[in-house]
């Protein structure tokens, strides 16, 4: 792995293209797209990135409290679009376990 390389301007410019390309000129989009524009059923198969676990600390000055509710908030990509997820007890206890985790 070469630092600078991965994301840099010439990379950037190539996959804003790249999505121009698909979505507007060939009209394919992304699971995550069709899903909010209604265009599918929410119940389709897809697999998704897990790109943040909200925490359910709250800091008030010194005080950190925590919320002991059993649920827990993330956010899943597709790589490019995201979208916020409510997790029920169970999967918000795989959380806990380290089960799911972040990427």
């Amino acid at each position: 792995f070469v630092p600078n390389t991965f994301l840099n301007f010439h990379r950037f410019i190539f996959l804003l293209k790249r999505r121009y390309e698909k979505e507007i000129v060939a009209g394919e989009r992304s699971s995550i797209r069709k899903i909010l524009n209604r265009d599918v059923s929410c119940s389709i198969l897809m697999i998704l990135c897990v790109a943040q676990i909200f925490s359910n600390r709250e800091k008030k000055g010194d005080i950190i409290i925590e919320d002991m509710n059993e649920t827990k908030m993330i956010e899943l990509t597709d790589g490019w679009y995201g979208v916020k997820a409510v997790l029920d007890p169970m999967l918000s206890q795989k959380i806990e376990e380290g089960v799911i985790k972040v990427g």
